[in-house]
């Protein structure tokens, strides 16, 4: 009798809380990013949040994979939530700032860009929000309706300087 109690005291914290190696699960949910199973990947992200919710990167990638299943809060509420943890990552502030022009929060999208383009300067493809934001909100509210194409060459153009 003795023995089964011992036996099930000792197996008990192994039964009720397994743990998950979390560098395993994040690169099963990367995998399934890249090809493109935005619903299992935004699983296998859960799974890394609730095991480990401090790190950023769950967050990040689930952001991710809300936008391209066009979940534009979920992926803006995902991108506070990992810059939060880290405020150095200039693609949360980028992911964040395409999903603030999708809901067409272009003032937020601006603030984000500028904060993309302060903590990574050398990138010449975010310099459009900080040349001209009242063509970047008349871009985005002409052509939102169009289609993203439209919205990239107009980045495009003002970048080259054709504007």
């Amino acid at each position: 009798m003795v023995k089964r109690i011992l036996t099930v005291l000792l197996l008990f914290p192994t039964l009720v809380c397994a743990q998950i190696n979390t560098d395993r699960v994040m690169t099963i949910a990367r995998n399934a990013l890249y090809f493109e199973d935005y619903v299992l990947s935004i699983q296998y992200f859960n799974q890394v949040i609730n095991a480990k919710p401090y790190l950023y990167e769950p967050y990040f990638f689930r952001a991710l994979a809300k936008l391209n299943l066009e979940d534009f809060q979920g992926a803006e509420t995902d991108c506070d939530a990992a810059i939060q943890r880290n405020p150095f990552v200039v693609g949360a502030y980028q992911i964040r700032g395409l999903a603030r022009i999708r809901q067409s929060k272009f003032d937020g999208a601006i603030e984000d860009y500028k904060k993309a383009l302060h903590y990574d300067p050398e990138k010449p493809e975010k310099f459009w929000c900080e040349r001209d934001t009242k063509m970047m909100k008349l871009l985005c509210g002409i052509f939102m309706g169009i289609g993203g194409i439209f919205l990239v060459l107009g980045i495009v153009f003002m970048v080259t300087g054709a504007f």
